[in-house]
């Protein structure tokens, strides 16, 4: 006799459209939810780029390194500033002289700035005029036994929008404020739109037995050897420690800045970081 499979027929139906209508649901909150926070997250994101200016001028002039005009500072990149038709100065000189291109929360990239991209170790990009001297620093490390990775060489503004974002919400799970977590991780990571990384100028570099992007890479072998020899090949140590007044930016051994040779050896030779140096050349 055959059993009566309607009523569990039936409840399968129930079941599929109570998933679907809470899978709906769901959707549509979140849509609203992500509409409320992106609006609020705007302003807030505003607001703390403001605050950066103002830190940023606090310290400049307590550190006492450079004269910065507060004018100058609050170019701070702004992506929204930027829509709205606020362009920050590029100097002919820079567009010159590329490679001393100063790039920070200060001196945010040059909405006309255009460079070629090539390919380094296989897959990644950077500025096609450093990768001769880049890939010669790494075939003369692998002679000496050290095998450099590059794990970040150039990125656009999304994708630096979206390490920022990771980073103020890790401060934020840690219980500081938005505010908070803004100002902090700009000391930690460069503001989206002020990175070196933006324009392929700059390599994260680890190596085979230490991949972490941490202080102790520098007391690792590979460590030691690029903040003695880069700068043979035309890269600095950007953000060395005991500078972080001057660079904005933590100390990170990993990364190193193409400048050309002749100035990375006089940057080297005299611990100058590229703000010093660019003061003094006058730039």
């Amino acid at each position: 006799m055959r059993k009566n499979s309607f009523f569990p027929k039936l409840r399968n139906i129930i079941v599929r459209c109570r998933y679907v209508c809470s899978t709906i649901i769901a959707a549509l909150f979140c849509w609203g939810f992500s509409l409320y926070t992106e609006e609020i997250t705007r302003e807030q994101i505003i607001q703390a780029k403001e605050a950066i200016v103002e830190v940023e001028i606090e310290e400049a002039r307590s550190a006492d390194t450079r004269q910065v005009s507060e004018n100058k500072i609050s170019a701070s990149v702004v992506k929204e500033t930027r829509e709205q038709g606020s362009e920050a100065d590029s100097s002919s000189d820079l567009e010159e002289d590329w490679k001393l291109m100063l790039i920070s929360k200060r001196e945010p990239v040059p909405l006309d700035y255009t460079f070629e991209l090539g390919m380094i170790q296989g897959e990644i990009r950077a500025d096609i005029r450093i990768l001769e001297e880049a890939n010669e620093m790494l075939k003369e490390a692998r002679k000496e036994g050290i095998f450099l990775v590059i794990c970040s060489p150039y990125r656009d503004y999304d994708r630096q929008e979206m390490l920022f974002n990771q980073k103020v919400k890790s401060y934020m799970e840690q219980g500081m404020s938005f505010m908070e977590a803004y100002i902090q991780s700009s000391h930690t990571i460069a503001v989206p739109g002020a990175s070196e990384h933006q324009v392929g100028l700059a390599l994260d570099i680890v190596c085979s037995t230490y991949y972490r992007l941490d202080e102790a890479f520098g007391d690792t072998e590979a460590g030691k050897w690029l903040a003695e020899n880069s700068y043979q090949y035309g890269f600095i140590l950007r953000y060395p420690k005991d500078k972080e007044e001057i660079t904005g930016i933590e100390y990170e051994p990993w990364h190193f800045r193409y400048v050309g040779k002749e100035a990375a050896k006089e940057m080297t030779e005299q611990k100058l970081t590229l703000e010093e140096y660019v003061e003094q050349v006058g730039t």
